[in-house]
């Protein structure tokens, strides 16, 4: 009787495990594409707009390849801040390296953490540079 309490005890263990991502992964194709942050308006203090994020990938569907950029106001004149991160994505982390292209050809080591739950997006980025620290919640889908 033991052994069969025991056994319907891990075999409802197993059933919950099996209906929980234990490990926090990110299916590529939920990710890929446009995205557009229109809640954000303040990063790091200095006040954005036009906040977006471009997930793309090589011919085999892997994301090797993050564009993330806001434009502000300097004055008179609107500046775009533009980043072109390459790298690797893996369960829910895109790891690599990135240039500010604002800044030079400076090349500055990057982690960034992906979030994705009812058709929204987010990521916290992580590392060197001027990305270091930024944080984006509520991406959703650009409509183009």
């Amino acid at each position: 009787m033991k052994k069969a309490w025991l056994l319907v005890i891990a075999l409802a263990m197993v059933a919950l495990m099996g209906s929980c991502d234990l490990f926090g992964t990110i299916k590529a194709a939920d990710i890929l594409g446009e995205w557009e942050f229109l809640q954000v308006t303040d990063i790091k203090g200095t006040e954005v707009f036009n906040v977006h994020l471009s997930v793309m990938a090589d011919e085999s569907g892997k994301i090797v390849m993050l564009d993330l950029g806001w434009d502000i106001h300097d004055g008179e004149d609107l500046l775009i801040r533009w980043h072109g991160l390459d790298g690797t994505f893996s369960g829910k982390k895109f790891t690599g390296t990135y240039k500010a292209f604002y800044l030079g050809d400076t090349e500055y080591n990057i982690e960034v953490t992906f979030s994705y739950k009812n058709g929204e997006i987010g990521i916290a980025c992580k590392g060197e540079g001027p990305l270091n620290g930024v944080t984006l919640e509520h991406g959703t889908k650009a409509e183009i």
